[in-house]
């Protein structure tokens, strides 16, 4: 099967089926982690411009690994 045909049959498999409505999507987890992480970024940053740019940095940093890691991790799972 070619790629361009997986991913269509893919998009229409989740168009069919959808996503469950009582589990939470991994989008949400992560806007729940930024969230939570950029509060504890202001209250330690306060109003100093190089601290919220080094915290918001980080920030990044924290969401871009922990969602790359967690992929490699389900994709360890799944080799499995």
């Amino acid at each position: 099967m070619t790629p361009a045909l997986l991913v269509l049959l893919a998009c229409g498999l989740d168009r069919l089926l959808g996503d469950p409505l009582w589990w939470p999507h991994p989008v949400q987890a992560m806007g729940w982690s930024i969230t939570m992480l950029r509060q504890a970024v202001e209250a330690w940053a306060g109003d100093a411009p190089r601290r919220l740019r080094l915290g918001g940095a980080l920030l990044a940093l924290v969401v871009v690994a922990g969602s790359g890691l967690a992929g490699w991790g389900i994709e360890a799972l799944a080799r499995r």
